[in-house]
């Protein structure tokens, strides 16, 4: 009976190895050389080095974006008895080699390792070179020295535009942080440096936790250039940015914008510091703090509010190149040109309120989006604090996003309860895939009494609503001053379709509505169309129109 008992046994855990086993395959190209790379071009190819120890010192570049199983027979949740992915050098025998992700990302990092140190895809590096390398949806958990590409990057590590986005990173103990645990340096080493990463999503652990760094020890340690967007929490030395900072580190122009908590030591930027910041700045609101370094060191770190995290001039009065590292679109913070953020949905260029007619006119931009499921719009008075729903892309259609393009898509939506009088604040949260909701720039109107309408200061066409439209919408304009005007519909090709004004207007605003009708008064088709504003036969401006039956 025992004998035909451990023979099932043992026939299951064979099947179960078997269910749960993964396969390391050798990359077809390249031999490791400096010249000849190992191609990594799937999962197995990815897996391979964490497995073979022996090609730690070797050339790595990899070749396209890498899903790591999450389902079925090699789902890496079962990897290692339930530990998931062996990171990548450790203590005793550290990656020094090379790794060129070419822009590529890797997606579903899972590391549940929460009584080891060194964890995070690479664990240890020491005199290593990682460029150009995304991590998407990271999971990784560790006791100390704990990060989602680096758990510790030691003497002589270069990384340079590497991201780790909306990926969680958790330590029992110490040196947490977003893109690296810890950055060090030994005496008589080369430097060790960051340049041009960023990271995004939560951090947390016991002391020393930082959103881009858990700890930068020892000098020669230079981080440059570099953003968090990552909320972190923990008791000792906690940080929106770095965790700890100490003998002379230096990090210039960086900043950080998630929020922060902790017990002792708090600080919107870095928790614990004595080393050297230059230019650099974290968001006062998203943060929850007014200070900056939580162990009271006396560096003038000047906070800014999210309106002035949101504004060039911020940035390039503190020396800023907004010419070859920096840009901004729209109301956002910066981003980095070579290492472009693509984590949140959406990339806004706009946000206007217009009074017309009775309503505010809500007007948005987004110059491209990233799965976006679409908008919600919150509201409040000015004299309150709440923000209250106002509506979401779930009850309207014209909110809902375009999922993922790098189109330039407009966005409309006319509140109609409002009253005279009163200074109303907007804001809008765009949504992704996930359900993750980002909060965008706040904008408020004040409707004076004495008006129904704002009054113009320029001629123009004013947001088309709704757009897209079936069968009818609305075309908003203003004339600042008695003219000759012309409301026309061309289509794609630029031919005619309709006129809907040709005649003298006085100062004000006013609407037409175009039913969707060609000159004939037949049913257009579907399609792209544009309105064209001509005033007194010369000045005009253009708004594009979608069609949809």
């Amino acid at each position: 009976m025992k004998t035909a008992l451990y023979t099932l046994m043992s026939l299951f855990f064979s099947i179960s190895t078997a269910l749960w086993s993964q396969t390391a395959t050798t990359p077809s190209t390249g031999d490791g050389s400096e010249g000849s790379p190992y191609q990594i071009a799937t999962w197995q190819n990815l897996y391979w080095i964490s497995q073979n120890p022996s090609e730690w010192g070797n050339y790595f570049t990899q070749t396209a974006d890498i899903d790591l199983p999450q389902s079925g027979d090699d789902d890496i949740h079962n990897w290692d008895s339930g530990a998931g992915w062996t990171p990548i050098g450790n203590h005793s025998n550290t990656f020094s080699g090379s790794y060129d992700g070419q822009g590529y990302t890797v997606s579903g990092v899972f590391i549940d390792r929460s009584s080891s140190d060194y964890v995070g895809m690479f664990g240890e590096t020491v005199d290593a070179n990682i460029s150009d390398l995304g991590l998407l949806n990271a999971d990784v958990s560790g006791k100390g020295y704990v990060g989602a590409p680096i758990g510790y990057a030691s003497t002589g590590t270069v990384v340079n535009r590497c991201f780790s986005s909306a990926g969680s990173v958790s330590s029992s103990g110490y040196h947490a942080g977003g893109l690296v645990g810890q950055g060090y340096k030994y005496s008589g080493g080369n430097g060790t440096n960051f340049n041009q990463p960023y990271t995004s999503g939560s951090v947390s652990g016991t002391y020393k936790v930082g959103g881009f760094i858990g700890t930068v020890n020892n000098d020669w340690v230079d981080v440059k250039d570099c953003y968090s967007r990552a909320s972190v929490t923990g008791d000792t030395d906690i940080g929106g940015f770095a965790g700890y900072m100490l003998d002379n580190t230096n990090a210039r122009r960086c900043y950080s914008t998630g929020s922060v908590s902790g017990t002792t030591s708090v600080g919107g930027f870095v928790g614990y510091f004595r080393g050297n910041l230059t230019a650099c700045f974290w968001d006062t609101e998203t943060s929850g703090t007014s200070t900056g370094i939580g162990n009271g060191s006396s560096l003038n770190l000047s906070g800014k509010t999210t309106s002035e995290m949101q504004t060039q001039s911020t940035f390039t009065g503190a020396g800023w190149d907004f010419t070859n590292v920096w840009e901004m679109i729209g109301s956002n913070y910066p981003r980095l040109r070579e290492n472009q953020d693509s984590s949140l949905p959406v990339e806004l260029a706009d946000f206007t309120a217009e009074y017309v007619n009775g309503a505010v006119l809500l007007r948005w931009v987004a110059e491209s989006e990233v799965k976006n499921l679409g908008f919600i719009v919150e509201r409040r008075l000015r004299t309150q604090e709440e923000w209250k729903r106002l509506v979401s892309f779930q009850e309207d259609d014209c909110l809902k996003g375009q999922g993922t393009t790098p189109d330039r898509t407009e966005y409309y939506y006319k509140d109609t309860q409002t009253v005279l009088g009163n200074m109303y604040c907007y804001r809008l949260l765009d949504v992704d895939y996930s359900g993750f909701s980002t909060v965008n720039i706040e904008i408020q109107i004040e409707l004076r009494r004495n008006s129904t309408s704002v009054i113009p200061d320029k001629y123009g066409l004013l947001p088309v609503y709704p757009n897209p439209f079936n069968p009818t919408t609305t075309i908003n304009f203003e004339v600042a001053a008695p003219a000759h005007i012309q409301i026309k519909i061309y289509n794609m090709r630029g031919k005619l379709v309709h006129t809907l004004k040709d005649e003298h207007c006085g100062v004000g605003t006013y609407s037409v509505e175009w039913e969707g009708r060609d000159i004939t008064g037949a049913p257009v088709s579907s399609g792209v169309y544009f309105t064209v504003l001509t005033v007194n036969g010369g000045q005009s401006n253009m708004v594009k129109m979608v069609k949809l039956n």
